[in-house]
């Protein structure tokens, strides 16, 4: 059909050239005359990442708009797919650099055979042909030339154009996805008379008999888009997550060091029989690696791209989602009537716990009150065997110490046997620098902060060995060490238990370091065995103990007679207690 409308192009021949064409001759030659470009060089590759990781940016900004969790999923990927664009593993020959600010270097790995003597390359066309058979000796000739660069290099390059293309690609589907599912999601909320976008989020949980005959169909599809929605989103989030993308950046890092590695060996020079085959081997190991490398850098496009189109379906059946409570919103059925009642259940509940607590408290408060009143009246303990050299712990008729162990303690005094004394001023210490109280002491294990006078309103920070020490001060004038390890070699003489279950209140306990633990504690020998000694406990009674711990970051008082604390806390590292 083309034929019948054919028309010759019918132009006047010229033997010159023009004065734009002359121009842009002279501007080939000059060109043709630079320098040719470093091949080793990474700016571009650099300017590419940077480019990527501003619309990654950019993503984060908006992403807050995603329904569900998918904000919080994206944006875990998304920070560690910025932070591998702009921090590519390094070369392994030489150490290399760990960035894009690689400098050219002067490299001399080279290929055996002709034309990778590390020259300059002469390429005319893709054939080659001799010149003087196809051109007149006189003829100049335009040649472009281009630099040899190193094949460590090469390999480096190829791998970080491939991530910026596969993360350019997975970038570009994300931000069309995000921009599309935007202008839809607010036009709707414009139709359907919504204050705001965010009110399609709200779930849809509205009673059937508020609907309409004529829209339970609508409301029915929402029922089911909901379901669907986060049956999808709960797929996405088993596939797609931050332990997957973990474990595909390392894969991609793997098989590019390890193709790296052969391409960082060179041919040996074949003078014989064993020479070649050695260089066979090499050839053979390097496709080898090659098919590794393009394997695990296509299962991790597959995915990020099947992340994307998973998302693409649930971004979908939400806008369906908000299609029908626009419908319904537009005809005066409140969407949000079930969800409202919901939320002022819940207040209920809360208001009602609230209440409970704060009289469980007050009575708590009152018993304490009552305790303390009791203790202020009480006489001198007659328990009390002042071999310690200190007043500390004894009071006058009038309840008041004689001559308080701590300067500036703000402890009410009490009485009663030595253990009675320590368990009594442990639960002073959890009532007055407690969780719940108004002044909670805080865990510090530096020595500008740990302090044991906790009865100090100023103290701000303690340990568990700073903690036990100004209990047990407080208490009976008694100081059993600064540390663990100067407790336990301190107090060797005295009555030692290594069965956990013949502990007594007042008991002081102490933990051994277990094999993992961060914190390893002090070399100490006890009972003829050694161990790593790094904490202490005061033991309440009923399976009850008390402790300072960065665990809590202050002070924790709980039960150890069944569950985690029993048997994957206190029996794996329990040593032994002594008792004052």
């Amino acid at each position: 059909m083309s034929e019948l409308f054919y028309k010759p192009r019918i132009v006047p021949d010229f033997d010159y050239l023009s004065e734009k064409e002359f121009k842009d001759t002279k501007d080939r030659e000059i060109e043709d005359k630079e320098e040719p470009e470093n091949p080793d060089s990474l700016d571009d590759v650099k300017d590419e990442a940077i480019r990527i990781a501003k619309e990654i940016d950019k993503i984060k900004e908006i992403i807050n708009i995603l329904p569900g969790n998918l904000p919080q999923t994206y944006r875990d990927a998304l920070n560690k797919i910025q932070s591998d664009l702009l921090n590519p593993p390094p070369i392994n020959k030489g150490g290399g650099s760990s960035d894009m600010e690689i400098e050219s270097e002067t490299e001399t790995d080279t290929i055996p055979g002709p034309s990778y003597n590390g020259d300059i390359v002469i390429k005319i066309g893709d054939t080659e042909f001799d010149s003087i058979l196809l051109f007149p000796e006189d003829n100049d000739i335009n040649v472009k030339t281009t630099k040899v660069g190193s094949l460590i290099l090469f390999i480096r390059k190829s791998f970080l154009k491939d991530k910026n293309d596969m993360y350019g690609n997975f970038v570009q589907k994300l931000k069309l996805m995000i921009q599309q599912y935007m202008r839809e999601l607010l036009y709707i909320a414009k139709i359907g008379h919504f204050k705001s976008y965010l009110d399609l989020y709200v779930r849809f949980d509205t009673p059937s008999v508020e609907v309409s005959k004529d829209l339970k169909a609508a409301a029915d599809r929402i029922l089911k888009y909901q379901i669907d929605r986060e049956q999808k989103t709960r797929l996405l989030n088993k596939i797609f997550n931050i332990d997957q993308t973990v474990v595909h950046l390392i894969a991609n890092k793997v098989s590019y060091e390890q193709r790296q590695r052969y391409y960082d060996m060179e041919y040996l020079e074949a003078k014989d029989y064993i020479e070649t085959q050695e260089n066979d081997e090499l050839r053979k190991l390097r496709l080898e690696y090659d098919k590794k490398y393009e394997q695990s850098m296509y299962n991790y496009y597959k995915y990020l791209t099947g992340s994307t189109i998973l998302t693409d379906e649930i971004l979908k059946t939400f806008l369906s989602e908000a299609r029908g409570k626009a419908l319904l919103n537009k005809n005066g059925i409140d969407t949000q009537k079930g969800y409202k009642e919901e939320q002022e259940k819940q207040k209920q509940v809360e208001a009602e716990l609230k209440k409970k607590t704060e009289e469980t408290q007050k009575k708590e408060e009152e018993k304490q009150k009552a305790l303390l009143e009791e203790l202020k009246g009480a006489g001198r303990d007659s328990s009390y065997s002042g071999s310690y050299g200190d007043k500390s712990g004894v009071v006058n008729s009038n309840g008041s110490a004689v001559n308080k162990s701590v300067p500036g303690s703000e402890a009410e005094p009490v009485s009663g046997s030595v253990a009675e004394k320590i368990v009594k001023m442990a639960l002073q210490a959890w009532n007055k620098r407690g969780p719940n109280s108004g002044n909670p002491i805080k865990y510090s294990m530096k020595n500008d902060l740990r302090s044991y006078k906790i009865f100090n309103s100023n103290t701000t920070h303690s340990d568990c060995s700073a903690f036990v020490k100004g209990v047990v001060l407080e208490a009976t004038g008694i100081d059993v060490g600064s540390n663990t390890s100067d407790q336990v070699n301190k107090n060797k003489n005295r009555q030692w238990v290594f069965n956990i279950n013949e502990l007594q209140p007042g008991d002081l306990i102490y933990f051994k370091a277990l094999r993992g633990d961060k914190y390893q504690g002090h070399a100490i020998t006890l009972n003829g065995k050694s161990y790593n000694v790094s904490h202490t406990l005061i033991y309440l009674g009923d399976k009850e103990v008390i402790e300072c711990t960065n665990g809590a970051n202050g002070l924790r008082k709980f039960n150890f007679t069944s569950g985690w604390h029993k048997t994957n806390y206190m029996e794996p590292r329990f040593i032994g207690a002594f008792r004052l």
